[in-house]
């Protein structure tokens, strides 16, 4: 039997990942919130993998070796053990591995590309994008290296959302820390990605929500920055609306408004 090439064996690991990105999102919706978690951290150690494997030289792949997103990370906040976990990993990439089947065929096909997470502020002042993204390898581009980013970006980004949602609720299981450090690995993964399609809208996403968690955390002037910089990216992406449909875009637009106005970046006296 021929020996599967790295490309297909990162192609098969990205579908899987994809396809356990997807099992969580379902989980969320249903409001399993523990299984969800523990479906997404198995998920970000095989793009983990993938990204070591051909973005190399990225600067996003130290950030994400050396940041705690997958299991360590979650300990304390999930109860599953480590070491189930990644036998269960092993075996999954084990499987993509010895797997010659084209990369669609991992991951179910996808019809909607997110799903709303309740939980989150309706108020457009304080606007959180608050849309799981639930992917097939068939929105993904067909050069590995940019698939590798975009599956990354989308899988870390449904696990910073989590964390987000779990912080806002005030219960001290996680700090802001760790959701801000994964939308920071997000934006240097996709820092030279086209300002288009679903890269485009995962960093207008990502910067938005990063912004709006360090100014509900008291980080006036790094928020500041942050939608600063929000505002300079709406200047130039291109709508993707099957991900930023016009609600979204109006609630990024008032943070950019309450920016402006300035009111919300002094603090209380």
């Amino acid at each position: 039997m021929a020996v599967p090439s790295n490309t297909q064996t990162s192609s098969s690991s990205l579908g899987v990942a994809l396809r356990l990105n997807n099992e969580a999102v379902s989980l969320l919706v249903a409001g399993q919130e523990q299984r969800a978690l523990e479906r997404l951290q198995q998920a970000v150690v095989l793009v983990k993998r993938v990204v070591a494997r051909h973005i190399r030289n990225h600067p996003a792949v130290v950030a994400v070796s050396s940041s705690k997103t997958g299991i360590e990370m979650m300990q304390g906040a999930t109860s599953s053990s480590s070491s189930s976990i990644v036998t269960s990993l092993e075996q999954l990439e084990q499987r993509a591995e010895e797997s010659s089947c084209a990369v669609a065929s991992t991951a179910n096909i996808v019809r909607d590309c997110s799903v709303t997470l309740s939980g989150f502020s309706a108020d457009l002042e304080c606007y959180v994008y608050n849309r799981a993204f639930r992917l097939s390898c068939e929105h993904l581009p067909c050069e590995m290296e940019a698939a590798a980013q975009l599956a990354s970006s989308i899988v870390i980004f449904n696990m910073a959302l989590v964390l987000h949602r779990i912080c806002l609720k005030r219960v001290k299981t996680v700090p802001a820390e760790k959701p801000l450090s994964l939308y920071k690995i997000i934006l240097t993964l996709l820092k030279s990605s086209p300002s288009k399609g679903l890269a485009g809208a995962i960093r207008l996403a990502t910067l938005n929500n990063m912004s709006q968690l360090q100014l509900d955390e008291g980080q006036y002037q790094t928020s500041q920055q942050g939608f600063e910089r929000l505002a300079n990216l709406m200047a130039t992406i291109q709508p993707y609306p099957p991900l930023l449909p016009p609600s979204e875009m109006r609630g990024i637009v008032m943070n950019i408004l309450c920016l402006k106005r300035g009111a919300k970046f002094a603090p209380a006296a």
